[in-house]
């Protein structure tokens, strides 16, 4: 939608949304970081790349889920369901908000969903607006797309990289 209006309207349609959408990034960024923060540690069955380690079948250890706990080569009897639910536990009691059906799949993806749809939307007004997207760029920008770029989740990384294409079709980089 933006990607329409932007082409139609002019950069004035970034102009407008670019500070609510420097902070929306920077904020995202920030819960990303605490999160990634709070599951990894040794043992924890989530790599740098945000992606989960192997299902073993069902077992006794997360019934009430209905879900297959996933284990590290590392610590085979660290069940994912765990990690996941201590993580929780410990953002409940730092007074970060968290979603209200948390399982351990919302969880490790809580923060990502709103960064890439953040990043997918500039995505779409940079392709609308084409080469009139350039003057736009500024270093502050950059700084929050280079952000994603080695981020722990492979869709946020993805939508970083297509939104520096994008940036670069521009003309400014």
């Amino acid at each position: 939608m933006y990607g329409l209006i932007s082409a139609s309207v002019g950069p004035i349609a970034f102009t407008e949304i670019k500070e609510k959408m420097y902070e929306l990034l920077r904020k995202d960024l920030e819960v990303n970081q605490e999160i990634e923060e709070t599951i990894k540690s040794p043992g924890t069955p989530i790599d740098p790349t945000g992606e989960m380690g192997p299902a073993e079948p069902h077992s006794v250890r997360s019934p009430q889920l209905g879900l297959s706990p996933a284990s590290t080569p590392l610590n085979p009897e660290v069940a994912l369901s765990t990690v996941l639910k201590e993580a929780v536990s410990a953002l409940k009691t730092s007074g970060n908000s968290i979603p209200l059906a948390t399982t351990p799949e919302t969880f490790a993806n809580f923060g990502c969903v709103n960064l890439e749809s953040n990043l997918k939307c500039l995505y779409q007004i940079s392709k609308g607006l084409g080469t009139r997207f350039g003057p736009c760029i500024d270093q502050r920008l950059l700084d929050l797309v280079y952000l994603t770029l080695v981020h722990y989740n492979r869709f946020v990384r993805d939508a970083g990289f297509s939104l520096c294409a994008s940036m670069i079709e521009s003309g400014k980089i």
